[in-house]
């Protein structure tokens, strides 16, 4: 520490500093089954443990009470256990060592039933008694789990997944010839079309409305004028949905390194309720190539700033719903803009009265306007002119503006023209496997060709063509059960144990 700069010493003890504490907070945050709180410890008339206060007060209460009631009318005793994480990869024995070590359930009848739920995990496990199994068999859970829990839990609502969930679980211990009821209605909602009904609805509002949309955008385009007037045959356009479906590609290929090497959850990238995005993407990259090509082919097409103006203005109107629904074409639409007011300057004429601009859509032939250096200024693309004329003595005025190729090129130190060159190498003396190259840093005028050179360097000899290629959380609180009251007087469990029946799953 003493070598390193002092300016940098403090950065690096706060950043060494923030690793330990980090690291130390990720360590304690998983619980083992004998630093999990009982529910119990607060009184008999708790069943819910929330170390983590990832559930809120008022669900864990509402929870408690939907136990209480499963509690006093079936003797039956429901316990909720909610972490960030816990020690070890195997959810269903953990779960299992808790509800035993716990003893959930009344023990003559074993009826009891233990919801464990890890969040960073992302796992949760019904664990239910020997006397539960009949009332709540494994393929109920599973199904209440999927359906009321899962869905809930990928948005990352877990006070209404764990409630939904408990719901069900209260519904069929109270009355248990609901449990076919509730079976039927589950395999209902279970059903791959029922769960995904709104996305598949979405998708095709989506791909309809941006269908008309790309329709719209391709009319605009096929109506950009020529010089000499319409479009005689239409031009297909189907090609710029290509790059819709690249973009798609794309997204695919580079998830699949986020996946492996961030373990991001599929679930995070592939939901079927993305559907109407994937539609969007499809069509609007394709909406947006086509509206940039078609202000290139405007700007290609018409060298007269007016022209310009005025067709990129129809051309923007006609696309005007196209581009509303597409915020991307927002976003690089400021570059749009600038160009427009950098045309609108173009037609402000020089100081002084009679000035006309010649419309060089309609006069190809202006050398007699521009000298030879000039001339050589547009043909490389560094400046392009509006040529203002009137009558009498000194009466063509040429305005220079910055091209496309403006930045690429600088005064020419002998004829003053803005056609010298950056400086690039020229090769006086290929490079080979055996022998060395050489070469020259200059610098050269495309008008007068005035040429600087800044000093020759030596090539490397080239690499011989090789047939074989070479490969080289948070800390926990030590309270359950947020926002209840604590109770003076603690409780215990029923005594009750569990062979492993029950269900869990991941999300």
């Amino acid at each position: 520490m003493n070598n390193i700069p002092y300016r940098y010493q403090r950065g690096i003890r706060l950043l060494i500093c923030f690793l330990l504490s980090f690291t130390a907070g990720q360590a304690a945050a998983q619980y083992q089954v004998a630093t999990i709180p009982s529910p119990k410890e607060q009184g008999q008339a708790y069943y819910v443990s929330n170390p983590s206060g990832i559930l809120s007060p008022l669900t864990v209460d509402s929870l408690n009470r939907l136990a209480r009631m499963v509690d006093a009318a079936a003797s039956a005793e429901l316990a909720v256990v909610v972490v960030d994480d816990f020690v070890g990869e195997d959810d269903f024995r953990f779960a299992l060592d808790l509800f035993n070590t716990w003893g959930i359930g009344k023990a003559p009848a074993n009826n009891g039933l233990l919801l464990f739920v890890s969040t960073d995990k992302r796992a949760y496990r019904f664990i239910t008694g020997y006397g539960m199994e009949a009332v709540l068999p494994d393929a109920l859970l599973k199904r209440i789990g999927e359906t009321r829990m899962v869905p809930l839990f990928r948005e990352g609502d877990y006070d209404g997944g764990v409630l939904a969930a408990m719901d069900a679980v209260k519904t069929v211990v109270l009355n248990p010839d609901a449990a076919d009821d509730l079976q039927r209605r589950l395999l209902h909602e279970s059903s791959f079309f029922y769960r995904n009904q709104a996305a598949f609805l979405s998708f095709v509002i989506a791909f309809v409305l941006y269908y008309l949309l790309w329709k719209v955008a391709s009319r605009a385009y096929n109506r950009i004028p020529t010089r000499s007037g319409r479009k005689p045959v239409k031009t297909s356009t189907g090609i710029y949905l290509v790059f819709g479906g690249v973009g798609l590609l794309l997204f695919g290929f580079f998830s699949i390194f986020f996946i492996a090497f961030f373990e991001i959850p599929v679930s995070w990238l592939y939901r079927w309720s993305y559907l109407p995005l994937y539609a969007t993407v499809f069509f609007g990259l394709g909406i947006t190539m086509l509206y940039f090509k078609g202000l290139s082919q405007i700007r290609k097409t018409f060298a007269n700033a007016a022209n310009r103006l005025s067709v990129t203005a129809d051309f923007n109107k006609r696309m005007a719903l196209p581009i509303l629904a597409m915020p991307l074409t927002w976003m690089l639409g400021y570059g749009v803009f600038r160009r427009r007011q950098a045309d609108k300057l173009r037609l402000v004429a020089p100081p002084g009265d009679g000035w006309q601009r010649i419309d060089r859509d309609k006069q190809k032939d202006v050398s007699r306007y521009l000298d030879r250096g000039q001339r050589k200024e547009e043909s490389v693309g560094a400046l392009t002119y509006e040529i203002w004329v009137r009558d009498g003595p000194e009466g063509i005025r040429p305005v220079s503006f910055p091209g496309e190729n403006y930045a690429t090129y600088g005064p020419c130190p002998s004829c003053g023209y803005r056609t010298f060159s950056h400086t690039f190498l020229k090769v006086l003396k290929r490079p080979t496997v055996i022998n060395k190259g050489e070469g020259e840093r200059i610098q050269e005028c495309s008008n007068c060709k005035h040429t600087v050179s800044h000093g020759k360097v030596v090539l490397n000899r080239t690499k011989p063509v090789s047939s074989s290629s070479g490969s080289s959380r948070s800390g926990s609180s030590s309270s359950s059960g947020s926002g209840s009251s604590s109770s003076s007087s603690s409780g215990s469990w029923g005594g009750g144990s569990s062979g492993g029946g029950g269900a869990g799953g991941r999300w």
